[in-house]
């Protein structure tokens, strides 16, 4: 038996865990300098003295991002090929950005602003520091084959640092100079996401119709597209249009009346939002009637009782009343009739000056009424009673 033998055959009963896999891998490569045997004439095996395997202990190595940056550092202190420069210097600032990313699952905030929430300048510090290498390597690299990772990157630090609009701007250059990329489509997905809750609707709206246009094939944000873009379209206050939209979705993936029964999860939380904003915007363009009107123009379709439904769960009679207090903000009332009653009898009308108190209308054999408020405190509870005229309902 051969001595360089004996130490790949002890590891080999307890290769189970990935570092002690790991060490048995380094004893085979260097097994005679772990052994240490004395020395051996006789070239027999009972003159094999004894050997003494030294092992590590089966313990992950503890390490974190910042001395894996200082050692890359140091590689680029003394590296002459440049390539390998870019590598690592790109390298680098992708683990500023993880140090960032874990310290905010572990709890830091940045406001929207990028101005730094309590506690958090350390993480500001390291969000900026791998904006400023994504920004060097760019500059220093601009016509790089990869430099849409370096985009996609640094638009996601931009947007951890609390910077949408920088953010948007790299998400634009991304998906117009890199349209073949593997973050072309997560990127457009993100940017609209972006522009939407900036409240440019319309660039939203774009956004999200060029994934459309991708088609479903290989796209798993297609239908997130949809619905998002029947949302945007519905912000610009083009009701008919947002209508088509969400009528496209419903029949691209509620195609028959067996899909509609056997939705679930995400697919029917989808379907029930969607029908709810389209009986609310059918609502707005007048009543029920509008339904009809719309379907007979575009085609008649299987789930239309869904939107009739919904519409008058949520539309049997009902009147709103906006009213501007002493700050100049609205408060919105809206009476809601009983399907049985239907009668809202109306106390109040428009111009005039209220009072605290004062009485505005009434609900014959009522349902309900609903406020709608900013800036103020609710003073009441679930379930509480309230009577017209004496509960305090909230303050300032």
């Amino acid at each position: 038996m051969n001595k360089r033998l004996i130490p790949t055959l002890c590891l080999s009963v307890n290769t189970f865990s990935r570092s002690l896999a790991l060490i048995a891998v380094a004893v085979v490569v260097t097994g005679c300098s772990l052994v240490s045997p004395q020395e051996n004439t006789a070239g027999t095996l009972e003159s094999i003295d004894d050997v003494r395997i030294r092992l590590q202990p089966d313990e992950p190595l503890k390490t974190d991002h910042q001395q894996v940056l200082e050692k890359y550092q140091a590689y680029l202190d003394v590296a002459g090929d440049a390539e390998m420069r870019v590598r690592v210097a790109h390298r680098m600032a992708n683990l500023k950005l993880q140090s960032e990313e874990l310290a905010l699952d572990n709890g830091a905030v940045l406001v929207a602003d990028g101005s730094e929430a309590a506690g958090t300048t350390a993480e500001q510090r390291v969000a900026m520091a791998s904006i400023r290498d994504y920004e060097a390597l760019l500059k220093a690299h601009p016509d790089r084959d990869d430099n849409d990772a370096m985009l996609y990157q640094l638009a996601k630090a931009y947007s951890i640092a609390g910077k949408p609009y920088l953010a948007i701007a790299t998400l634009e250059q991304l998906t117009e100079e890199y349209p073949r990329s593997e973050y072309y489509l997560e990127s457009e997905f993100r940017l609209g996401q972006m522009l939407y809750a900036a409240g440019d609707y319309e660039a939203a709206e774009e956004a999200y119709q060029r994934l459309i246009d991708f088609g479903a094939d290989g796209n798993s944000y297609y239908v997130s597209a949809r619905y998002l873009q029947g949302w945007s379209i519905f912000k610009q206050d083009r009701l008919q249009d947002s209508l088509l939209a969400f009528t496209a979705l419903l029949d691209e993936e509620y195609p028959d009346a067996d899909s509609l029964q056997q939705a679930s999860g995400g697919s029917l939380n989808m379907l029930n939002d969607v029908v709810r904003i389209m009986a609310i915007m059918f609502d707005e363009l007048g009543d029920w009637q509008q339904i009809a009107a719309f379907y007979d123009e575009h085609g008649q379709r299987h789930y239309e009782y869904l939107l009739y439904d919904r519409l008058a769960s949520y539309y049997y009679e009902k009147n709103y009343y906006k009213i501007k207090n002493n700050f100049g903000e609205d408060i919105v009332v809206v009476q809601i009739a009983g399907l049985v009653a239907r009668r809202i009898v109306t106390e109040s009308s428009e111009g005039e000056k209220l009072e605290q108190g004062s009485r505005i209308g009434m609900i014959r054999f009522g349902s309900r009424a609903e406020l709608y408020f900013e800036n103020y405190k609710p003073l009441v509870k679930v379930d509480q009673k309230t009577i017209a005229g004496e509960t305090l309902i909230a303050k300032r």
